[in-house]
């Protein structure tokens, strides 16, 4: 029997292969995600528009006024912004984007479709280092680019970038098998990637599931201690690279009820499941939210690997079964018993919405089925093959007729049932492997069309001068029964000026007034209004107490539920008050400028006065008068300001972290000591060699 596969040898990965595997995965990417690529459509994404996007806004618009966001002066009457989990400053390519071109939602949306194609390349490059051949790894990658649940993650912006650099640790760990070298730059690297730009809780259960892949893979391979000192170094490593981010972010969680208790993570809520009844969107795809579909092509692949009693389990298969157990909760919220055994792992409970994180065990079946859709492809068609797709089409009717509004769906049904044969007829071009391969292409890429044009909810932006109107799509919203449509029950719009007109952070000087954020709401209710007013008011650079979630500031919790928080609209930024009246001194203040580090004024009196500075208290801020240090004290419970002597006076708040800038110089040092261990290594194997 011959089989491609056969004279595949591991580890070649690209370099086996021409660039056209690699075109063609890019130009799938494009052909699906075309409007998304020309932004005449926008990921509607609550999370997405109105938390990440504005954020990103605030820390590229900083770096391209060469300043580090290490303070967010426009939300939560200001907060460290190098604490939080959405600063992404040292994240390639926010970097590139901050140095450079600055950031627009269309620009952001194109960043994350790029990513997307990157963890398809990683995908691609895993298969063929694992022995699949060429087509089977694009195969591979194209199912993970655009998988239920990869193509659902735009709208939660940050987990793509978990999704995109995974693919590439099992890469790094495979190619550090086979040559030998325990330290794997790729890993490390793309380790610190996830962590610098990914969403924290999911880059805790990645690195979870990663060390356990690899002790099963090395225990399979009997080569534990390998594996173990592989661990040990891509961890160590990884994580003194990423200091910058995980130290700041460590002392703040340490410091206080910053991010919810983990307790309050796991409240039985229904939404946030996948239980056994999504697993019928392997078959048939109809919703955009919760869909575990992975390609038809690999389920034909697998039953015929089934009828041929070929199916083989290796640390894929397990770990692909451990990660769907792990995530898998029940129809009222109840988390697995797996779950609840994983929460003694340190920070393991800050991990939540498991529903989030079922790219893990897609990707796993991904790769485990690239052997099985190696010999689909491969061998003389025959009974087995009609076996297969005969037993693919019993299954998804009978998941049709069982399950769902077939008058609804009928559509859907019908075009899954239509590419049973196109896809069973490709191994007549076995013979022909580049013809098969841009058949296989054409194939995928048409039936993921498909999906997305039935399943998909986005909406075009629509602009006015000025201004922009977002389709805000909120995630929980969407009926997850296959009874009923895929309509969005309930979304808003959010207007905000263009990116185009956004102002630098300097030009917040000219509007150094307080918004409390209710816009004349009693409390905060998280209105649908509220969450537009967030986007412009960060857009704008107005300094605001708009709540942006939970996992902000904890003193500002006290705030937001005080009285004080109303009283604040309208309030200026600065006041300078007479220290013997006790009264404002008019006109004897200047605002001179603002970084995201840092305030600088100008003050005029006759005689002692006081500074006050409507940001919030940290004691990680100095206060400069005239070049002379000092300390700013807390004034009016939850603000700061300071000692201003008579006569004319420069001052200038500085925001300086310690941790933040040891571990900066921590990272970079590490890096440094990574490259040029890698040429030192590259070398030493080509003398070798």
């Amino acid at each position: 029997m011959h089989t491609e596969r056969s004279s595949i040898v591991p580890g070649k990965g690209l370099q086996a292969a021409s660039v056209l595997p690699v075109l063609l995965l890019l130009l799938a990417n494009i052909i699906i995600y075309r409007e998304y690529w020309t932004g005449d459509t926008i990921f509607n994404g609550k999370d997405l528009l109105t938390a990440f996007g504005p954020l990103l806004n605030f820390q590229t618009d900083c770096l391209q006024a060469r300043s580090l966001p290490l303070w967010n002066p426009f939300l939560n009457f200001g907060y460290p912004f190098v604490e939080h989990y959405s600063n992404t400053m040292f994240f390639p390519t926010h970097l590139l984007m901050g140095l450079f071109t600055g950031s627009t939602m269309l620009l952001i949306q194109r960043e994350l479709l790029l990513w997307i194609f990157i963890g398809g390349l990683g995908t691609y490059l895993c298969a063929r280092e694992l022995g699949h051949s060429c087509t089977a790894g694009v195969i591979a990658g194209l199912s993970y680019m655009f998988c239920g649940q990869v193509m659902s993650l735009p709208h939660w912006h940050l987990l793509v970038y978990n999704a995109a650099c995974f693919p590439y640790l099992l890469l790094g760990y495979h190619r550090s098998l086979r040559t030998g070298n325990q330290v794997s730059v790729m890993s490390i690297l793309f380790l610190a990637f996830s962590i610098f730009g990914g969403y924290i809780a999911t880059t805790v259960l990645g690195m979870y599931i990663f060390a356990t892949y690899v002790i099963v893979d090395s225990l399979l391979r009997k080569r534990t201690v390998f594996g173990v000192r592989y661990l040990f170094f891509t961890v160590l490593i990884g994580c003194l690279i990423a200091l910058p981010k995980l130290w700041p972010m460590a002392s703040s969680m340490a410091a206080g009820p910053r991010m919810l208790a983990p307790e309050s993570l796991h409240t039985k809520d229904a939404f946030n499941t996948i239980g056994l009844y999504q697993f019928m969107s392997y078959l048939l795809p109809v919703k955009y939210f919760f869909s575990l579909y992975i390609g038809e092509l690999g389920i034909l692949a697998l039953v015929f690997a089934a009828v041929r009693r070929k199916l083989r389990a290796d640390a894929l298969l397990v770990v692909f079964l451990l990660t769907a157990w792990l995530l898998m909760v029940d129809g009222e919220g109840n988390v697995s018993l797996l779950r609840s055994a994983a929460n003694i792992l340190p920070v393991m409970k800050l991990v939540r919405n498991e529903w989030l994180e079922w790219f893990y065990p897609s990707f796993f079946a991904i790769l485990w089925l690239a052997g099985s859709v190696d010999r689909f492809l491969a061998e003389r068609p025959g009974r087995d093959h009609l076996i297969a797709a005969v037993c693919l089409v019993g299954a998804i009717s009978a998941v049709f007729f069982s399950s769902f509004n077939r008058e609804l769906y009928a559509a859907a049904y019908g075009a899954q049932l239509a590419l049973v044969p196109a896809f069973t007829s490709l191994p007549l071009l076995r013979d022909r492997k580049r013809i098969q391969l841009i058949a296989v292409v054409f194939l995928i890429t048409t039936e993921f069309v498909l999906v997305l044009n039935r399943v998909g909810i986005d909406e075009p932006p629509l602009t006015d001068g000025a201004r922009v109107r977002y389709t805000v799509v909120d995630q929980a919203s969407v009926p997850r029964s296959y009874r009923e449509d895929n309509r969005v029950v309930n979304k808003f719009y959010a207007v905000a000026v263009q990116d185009s007109l956004r102002p630098p952070v300097s030009a917040a000087v000219e509007w150094p007034v307080m918004s409390s954020g209710l816009d004349g709401d009693p409390t905060y209710n998280l209105y649908p209004e509220q969450f537009g007013r967030c986007i412009d008011s960060m857009n704008l650079k107005r300094f605001s107490g708009w709540w942006y979630n939970a996992q902000e500031r904890f003193e500002f919790m006290k705030l937001k539920d005080s009285p004080l928080l109303a009283r604040m609209e309208g309030q200026p930024l600065f006041i300078l008050y007479d220290k013997a009246t006790g009264g404002q001194i008019g006109n004897s203040a200047s605002f001179d400028g603002i970084s995201c580090s840092g305030f600088s004024f100008t003050t005029h009196s006759a005689g002692e006065g006081f500074l006050l500075l409507h940001q919030m208290y940290d004691d990680r801020w100095n206060v400069k008068i005239d070049g002379k240090e000092q300390r700013p004290v807390r004034a009016d419970e939850f603000f700061m300001g300071v000692d201003v002597g008579p006569g004319e006076h420069r001052i200038r708040f500085v925001f300086d972290d310690m941790k933040f800038r040891v571990s900066v110089f921590v990272g970079m040092g590490t890096l440094a000591g990574l490259l040029i261990y890698a040429v030192i290594h590259r070398r030493r194997r080509a003398v070798s060699a």
